[in-house]
């Protein structure tokens, strides 16, 4: 797999989730900007086989029940939500 959506992902005390080395993960882009007490309800692991160059973070601010992505691939850009 490329990509794993996970809603209601575990969060550590850091408010974290986990992943392994071969993954990395995209939080809700607005996570940092939100005070208090809200927790991330969605996050996408990207695997690493996939380069850097290939997809970049939507920024879609004031949520932290989406986050997004875009593919960009031989026939265009393929945009990825995963919405709680």
């Amino acid at each position: 797999f490329d990509l794993v959506l996970i809603q209601e992902p575990y969060l550590d005390g850091y408010r974290n989730t986990t992943a392994n080395s071969h993954w990395a993960v995209l939080y809700p882009y607005s996570r940092h900007k939100v005070e208090g007490s809200a927790t991330v309800r969605s996050v996408i692991l990207v695997n690493t086989r996939l380069s850097t160059n290939a997809w970049s973070q939507l920024p879609l601010p004031d949520s932290l029940d989406i986050t997004a992505l875009t593919l960009r691939c031989g026939l265009g850009d393929l945009t990825v939500l995963n919405a709680y």
